[in-house]
């Protein structure tokens, strides 16, 4: 009897399992398959060039596609750190933002907002042009002219 009962009790183990492995094979088919990749919507700094010492942000928002997303940055094909004066963060399931608190000559070059779901990747990737200034120190104050194209 314990015997009998050990065996059905491994049976349904057995089964247990494939029934898992069942609906992961039909989750990963449908999500190939069915599943709507991302769309990001375009997105731009808010001058066509901009000046040191400005703020900057981008705003990476997915219009449409299967949650769950994954949103990132990247700087030149690398991936964004703080180290570099640039913060991001996630702002619910489908936004991104991209922020500059202080733009310098460093910063300029093309920012891409990459997103991925389960059927697929989708990129937007925007540059950032910068105008330098010459600053002429005098004294205790120093006087700033928009003077360089650094871009």
């Amino acid at each position: 009897m314990v015997r009998e009962v050990y065996r059905r009790v491994e049976d349904k183990k057995r089964i247990t399992g494939k029934i898992i492995a069942l609906e992961m094979v039909i989750d990963l088919f449908f999500a190939r398959f069915f599943a709507e990749p991302p769309e990001i919507g375009a997105f731009s700094f808010s001058k066509e060039v901009m000046n040191e010492f400005d703020f900057a942000q981008l705003s990476c928002i997915v219009n449409s596609g299967d949650l769950p997303l994954s949103i990132s940055w990247s700087f030149h094909g690398d991936k964004v750190g703080t180290e570099t004066g640039i913060a991001t963060t996630n702002l619910g399931p489908r936004m991104s933002m991209l922020v500059i608190n202080e733009v310098s000559y460093h910063h300029k070059g093309n920012y891409t907002c990459q997103a991925t779901n389960a059927a697929g990747t989708r990129s937007h990737t925007t540059e950032l042009k910068i105008n330098g200034r010459l600053k002429l120190g005098l004294g205790r104050e120093a006087f700033y002219w928009k003077a360089l194209e650094l871009y």
